[in-house]
């Protein structure tokens, strides 16, 4: 069974007012509405003319004849063309101007026209030029949102369209590593210096924190500051963290035959609960809060040189993966003593590989 349907159209469609009418009007010297109302209107053969009244002839004339179509009409103008529906379009005797290809328009006119052309072609380079740099613009404001705020943290934020983000964690590990005396090297040193070894030791940290899965969350001066857990939760944060600060540590080794003085770097990790979300309006931070950063940056810098301290939380966690050595207790600023120790390196085959 087949199914025929043929809709009236209009004179007024974008095919027939934007580029047949004025085509037509171009060639015998009427404007485009003279084109539509009086030659165009008399015709249903042109593309978006089909008039109610050859709608029902159409249909008909189409069943009548469905063998020879094969139940298939691409133009519903074909069958009214074929039986003589559709006349020629004619131009009524008051019209002076013939239906002629040859006739002339004033060469001002066609000045005119060409320099309406151009102006278009030129408009569409200019817009397509305007579309395409804000493309670009979107782009760059989009990664650099990125290298502000974790990927799931930037796409809360613009959907919640200023919301305060603010998450807990029951368990995250953060790491804080110090280069160790560089305020007082730096006062020696040019502002180029000083900007290229932090850029350089900083540039490393960004890639084993990448590695790893972790988040930045930010730098103070001479620390760098990076968490396991964030903003997604991950049961094994203190594993891959305890990995970065092994991987830091050996960086910084190789990093020291590199550079004309040698460099050393404290590391401190803590594991606990947490407090993260996302202050300011103008210019965005995603940070931590709560006692397991401040026991963490306390762990960095009541440690040793080029050596990882961790707390009592992070060792068992990890103790039968990770070799660790006592410090005993130590007298922490703000806590008083706290057992710490020192991340020696994994266990054969204890160690989590990221």
């Amino acid at each position: 069974m087949a199914v025929y349907a043929f809709v009236p159209g209009t004179v007024d469609t974008p095919v027939i007012h934007e580029t047949l009418a004025p085509g037509i009007a171009s060639r015998i010297g009427l404007s485009t509405d003279e084109v539509i109302s009086t030659i165009l209107s008399q015709n249903p053969g042109y593309v978006g003319l089909l008039p109610l009244e050859h709608c029902s002839a159409a249909l008909v004339y189409t069943l009548y004849h469905a063998d020879e179509y094969h139940g298939q009409v691409a133009d519903p103008f074909e069958p009214l063309s074929r039986y003589g529906i559709i006349q020629e379009p004619t131009v009524p005797e008051d019209l002076t101007v013939a239906l002629s290809a040859e006739v002339a328009l004033p060469q001002h006119l066609k000045q005119y026209l060409t320099n309406v052309n151009q102006q278009n072609r030129e408009l569409e380079h200019r817009i397509e030029l305007r579309t395409r740099e804000l493309a670009e613009a979107h782009e760059r404001s989009e990664a650099l949102l990125l290298n502000v705020l974790p990927a799931p943290i930037a796409e809360r934020l613009k959907a919640t369209r200023g919301a305060v983000i603010a998450d807990y964690f029951q368990e995250v590990t953060v790491l804080f590593a110090d280069i160790v005396d560089f305020t007082p090297l730096s006062a020696h040193l040019a502002p180029q210096r000083v900007v290229e070894i932090l850029d350089g030791v900083f540039t490393v940290f960004d890639n084993i924190a990448e590695r790893h899965g972790l988040e930045k969350i930010k730098t103070i001066g001479d620390c760098y500051m990076m968490v396991g857990g964030l903003p997604e939760s991950r049961p094994d944060n203190a594993d891959v963290v305890a990995q970065a600060s092994l991987d830091i540590q050996k960086a910084i080794a190789s990093m020291k035959q590199d550079q004309s003085f040698p460099i050393s770097v404290r590391i401190g990790i803590h594991t606990g609960s947490v407090v993260a979300g996302v202050i300011g309006r103008h210019k965005f931070i995603y940070d931590l809060w709560g006692d397991t950063v401040n026991t963490a940056s306390r762990m960095e810098s009541h440690g040793v040189a080029d050596k990882i301290q961790c707390s009592q939380q992070v060792v068992d966690i990890l103790d039968n993966r990770y070799i660790f050595e006592s410090r005993g207790e130590i007298d922490v600023k703000g806590k008083g003593l706290l057992p710490a120790y020192l991340l020696i390196g994994a266990r054969d085959g204890g160690a989590n590989t990221t």
